[in-house]
């Protein structure tokens, strides 16, 4: 602990495809910059079977970006601590170094990424965590294509749900939209995309169990109205629950939220506290993997001119 190095210039909390892209671009711009990811990097992204929409990558797997970003960080020079953890993010004096405290100590910084992003909201029903990549996604703009002149359904009744429905129904053979309520909560103008396409609605109703053998194969769903339970077959199963933003942190420190918890930014990935800036999954944006890595690198150079101003004012 003795010669743990706590100074940075910027350090990026999160390890995922937008932090990654923050610790390169923060590094090459000279910063001495420090990652600190709770788990392993990769994020999100290092879960997906498969990535088509990369761009210079026409099939990818996630955990091979995720390897390839992670390599590109380390020759960078940027320094990766995984498995550590931030409890909380303090700024004792206003416009003075952010505090983050870890397992590993206090480490301090004149700028922060933060880069925590989100974890999907899941129906924790049997199945769902065995077919997960094999059968039962979380993303119809990631996966959907696979599933091209196949059965599929999508489990909500918000606006993800919706778009995503209306999406594959243009892909697969066959796109149900089960939601366990007799309306959905989607807005107007999303709600009648759905009633335009050619989208089975399956009106309160619940997925009870997935099966299947190596990939999924059936769906059981229960009536909630009359209580019968029937088993359809199908492909692929799309839950469009949404996300959890990870931003307690963020929160905790004044950073300002929608009201799902997503981090509000401007276009230079700044919140409303002077050196916090914030990007990928855990803002309010659009969650794909090449959004976040440029936000990523949009936060980096925010950070970098925030510093050096900084540096010239003292």
């Amino acid at each position: 602990m003795a010669n743990e190095d706590l100074n940075w210039e910027v350090i990026i909390v999160g390890g995922g495809a937008a932090g990654m892209t923050a610790a390169i671009y923060a590094a090459r711009y000279g910063l001495k910059t420090l990652v600190l990811e709770s788990k392993v990097l990769g994020g999100q992204q290092a879960t997906s079977p498969g990535i088509e929409n990369y761009p210079g990558f026409t099939f990818i797997s996630g955990m091979e970006l995720a390897t390839k970003m992670k390599d590109h960080v380390k020759h960078t020079g940027a320094v990766i601590k995984e498995i550590t953890e931030v409890k909380s993010i303090t700024r004792p004096e206003e416009g003075g170094d952010f505090i983050l405290a870890t397992r590993k100590g206090d480490f301090h910084a004149k700028a922060i990424v933060f880069a925590t992003g989100g974890e999907h909201r899941h129906l924790d029903v049997p199945g769902e965590k065995e077919f997960s990549g094999r059968g039962v996604s979380y993303c119809a703009t990631c996966d959907g294509p696979l599933f091209r002149g196949k059965k599929v359904i999508v489990v909500g009744g918000g606006n993800t749900a919706a778009v995503e429905a209306v999406y594959l129904s243009e892909l697969t053979e066959k796109a149900s939209l089960i939601h366990r309520r007799d309306e959905l909560r989607a807005d107007k103008a999303s709600s009648d995309m759905v009633f335009n396409a050619s989208v089975d609605i399956l009106w309160s109703h619940i997925v009870k169990e997935f099966k299947g053998d190596n990939l999924l194969k059936e769906a059981v769903i229960e009536d909630l109205k009359t209580g019968e339970i029937k088993t359809i077959e199908i492909d692929g199963a799309f839950i469009a629950l949404g996300t959890v933003p990870e931003s307690k942190l963020a929160i905790d420190l004044g950073v300002l939220t929608n009201e799902k918890g997503e981090i509000l930014v401007d276009a230079k990935m700044a919140t409303n506290i002077p050196g916090f800036f914030a990007a990928g999954d855990v803002v309010e944006t659009m969650k794909q993997i090449s959004v976040a890595v440029g936000q990523g690198a949009i936060a980096s150079d925010s950070a970098y001119t925030y510093i050096r101003q900084k540096d010239v004012l003292q």
